[in-house]
């Protein structure tokens, strides 16, 4: 690790050099070959009498450092420009940092957007560890350049665009970059705007693939925290072979990883629901409650209220004490009043980093029509799956002081699964003129829904042409680039008019017609196989019930982009 952050720092420290360079008059660099970056030097008598090419071609679509030595007198400069199309009037003093492949491997990242993120011009994006919570992008991984935005980072791959992967957002996944295949990562944080557009207002990041390799190359690693989870496990198999007398070369790369994702009840930090009070705590200074003082009214085994003209004369029947408000203990014995640790800790249920895996398929042909003429061909395949975790949605009946979804119907006095012990104080309450008229209720369908979402996403692209030189100096390309995205987000939902329906339930009396004590009031509702549901308590909820209100195949976001350049 050590290692790595010199590597980090020689970085750093050469696109100062390059900046400072710029200064002097720019040569235009010729094509070598090559794509490796070389820091400058000052000739040496060894070489004064000679002239050595540029050491970088300038053929990625993006700022690269290039270097001309020349014989003894004339001026040395490194040539940084915006485009394959060398303007002199677009040129301008940019910082440019280059994270080559072995800064790359020596960070042992599965996902190269975790090496990128370490850099100080780059704030955090989209990551596993954000986007548990977006109903679109579950796992997505985006490069956010100096804080302005992802949107406003333009992302390309061996100087040309990459389909987006988000919905609606032409930013790129880089979930879809494999580390092995990468040559370099070029990232400039200024001055792009004019050439790209305004998608490129905070810079550039544009990822070099290895264009030639001869060979196999095989990499395995594994490993978890020092608290013994978010284990992770990464395979990648590289292979290459020049044929044809070195003007043909194949290169393919298959990698696999699997983030098995953290709960955020494994760390202390976020194992308990926390928010802010108005006033400082007394003792710690800080206004911040964490604990059963915030842990949310909406709990699964209900929070109840009457309503009436006079709803707190509800009294002693069941626990004392005058209030309209009850509830039930981890036993379902009932409890008058609530207090915080009848409530529902949120953060026991949401993860801290999403559990992703990977499988990324990538090809490259390179072949040498003529020495000036070279056609090539780049194929990409990736399939992500993604799961979020959250706690079932916070649902509330019309006259619960709190509405988060409208629509759902308090419940009636003569449900016959309201607790006996109530159902006798509201008699006698209403026996002495209270006029309560029913029960409102906030409540979480634990037994039936939650709010998980599950990503899958297949991502395919295919950039295809030829380029070359012309007169031996002009460079050239013509290419056709096809990229397409399909995003598939899928989350569990209730239907709110079968919830009406399986609460409203009504007892109908032993030895009736239809065979049950219990059943749904409706009678339409019935024929269409609602069953009663009871919410009184833990876990009370009959799954048959459960399997009616739930929305079959849930609710669901299907998303397709597609590139054509």
């Amino acid at each position: 690790m050590h290692d790595f952050c010199l590597s980090r720092l020689t970085v750093s420290a050469s696109a100062i050099a390059m900046a400072a360079a710029f200064a002097m008059p720019a040569a235009a660099a010729q094509p070598t070959g090559t794509q490796d970056t070389q820091p400058a030097t000052q000739p040496t008598p060894s070489t004064t009498d000679q002239t050595t090419p540029a050491e970088t071609v300038n053929r990625t679509g993006l700022p690269s450092a290039n270097q001309n030595q020349t014989p003894p007198g004339s001026e040395q400069a490194i040539v940084v420009t915006g485009s394959r199309i060398k303007r002199p009037e677009i040129e301008s003093p940019v910082p440019v940092a280059v994270l080559g492949q072995q800064a790359l491997l020596q960070d042992a990242a599965a996902n190269v957007s975790d090496t990128i993120n370490e850099l100080p011009q780059v704030a955090i994006g989209a990551t596993r560890t954000n986007t548990n919570f977006l109903t679109s992008g579950t796992g997505t991984s985006s490069i956010n350049l100096r804080g302005l935005g992802f949107s406003r980072t333009l992302v390309l791959v061996n100087g040309r665009r990459f389909v987006g992967g988000f919905a609606g957002n032409p930013q790129v996944d880089i979930n879809n970059i494999p580390t092995d295949f990468l040559d370099r990562v070029e990232v400039v944080t200024g001055g792009s705007s004019a050439v790209y557009g305004s998608d490129a207002v905070a810079g550039v990041v544009n990822f070099i693939l290895k264009d030639r390799f001869d060979g196999i190359q095989l990499r395995a690693q594994g490993g978890q925290t020092f608290r013994g989870d978010d284990s992770n496990y990464l395979a990648s198999l590289t292979a290459g072979q020049s044929l044809f007398g070195d003007r043909l070369h194949l290169i393919g790369n298959f990698s696999w990883d699997k983030d098995e994702g953290l709960p955020s009840r494994n760390r202390s930090i976020s194992q308990q629901d926390c928010g802010f009070a108005f006033f400082p705590d007394p003792v710690t200074g800080v206004p911040e409650i964490c604990g059963p003082a915030w842990y949310s009214s909406f709990a699964p085994q209900g929070r109840f209220n009457v309503i009436g003209a006079h709803p707190s004369i509800l009294t002693s029947d069941f626990g004392g004490g005058a209030t309209n408000l009850f509830t039930f203990d981890q036993a379902n014995g009932l409890v008058n009043g609530f207090r915080g640790d009848f409530g529902f800790n949120r953060d026991a249920l949401r993860l801290i980093s999403v559990p992703l895996k990977r499988e990324l398929a990538t090809g490259i042909a390179n072949f040498d029509v003529t020495p000036a003429v070279r056609f090539f061909a780049e194929l990409t395949y990736s399939h992500v799956k993604a799961n979020a975790a959250e706690e079932p949605l916070a649902l509330s009946s019309v006259s619960s002081g709190s509405v988060p979804i409208p629509g759902i119907a308090d419940i009636s006095l003569d449900n016959p699964f309201i607790p006996a012990d109530v159902a006798a104080a509201i008699t006698a309450a209403n026996a002495n003129g209270a006029g309560i008229t029913g029960i409102a209720f906030r409540r979480r369908l634990n037994e039936v829904f939650d709010r998980s979402n599950h990503a899958d996403r297949h991502t395919f692209r295919v950039a295809t042409g030829f380029k070359g030189t012309l007169l031996g100096k002009y460079n050239w390309e013509a290419s056709y680039v096809y990229g397409r995205l399909h995003d598939f987000n899928q989350s569990q939902n209730i239907l709110i008019a079968n919830l009406n329906n399986a609460i409203d339930a009504i007892r109908v009396g032993p030895g009736n017609v239809l065979g049950v004590d219990i059943v749904c009031r409706d009678p339409a509702a019935r024929a269409a196989g609602c069953i009663p549901m009871d919410i009184f308590g833990h876990n009370t909820v009959d799954p048959r019930a459960s399997a009616y209100i739930a929305e079959p195949g849930g609710v669901f976001q299907d998303t397709v982009n597609k590139q054509q350049v």
